[in-house]
């Protein structure tokens, strides 16, 4: 196990699936480990979560994931970065991991 903390882009669509995401996600460890295993465990402030995490392809699901980022980006008082306009097309090297609970 190769022990390190990432913080990721997360973002849940109106109905409630939790997605993680990155850009260039092939050249990124974490994702290749996602890919093989999908077994993860998530941190949110002193809890840790086990969870699943399922590599979407499907492009309507894509679609809803990319939607709910740039919504989220969009929403925030102060970004990190300058937020991608609402109507921005999903980047062709964009990945996105449907996240569920394993408990």
């Amino acid at each position: 196990i190769r022990p390190h903390a990432i913080n990721l882009n997360c973002m849940a669509t109106p109905s409630g699936e939790l997605y993680l995401s990155c850009s260039v996600c092939d050249t990124k460890y974490w994702a290749g480990h996602a890919v093989e295993n999908g077994w993860a465990r998530l941190r949110m402030h002193d809890t840790v979560y086990p969870v699943q995490l399922t590599r979407i392809l499907e492009s309507g699901e894509l679609d809803r994931a990319w939607a709910a980022r740039v919504k989220k980006l969009n929403s925030l008082e102060t970004p990190g970065s300058a937020p991608p306009p609402p109507d921005a097309p999903r980047p062709d090297r964009w990945w996105t991991f449907r996240v569920e609970w394993r408990g």
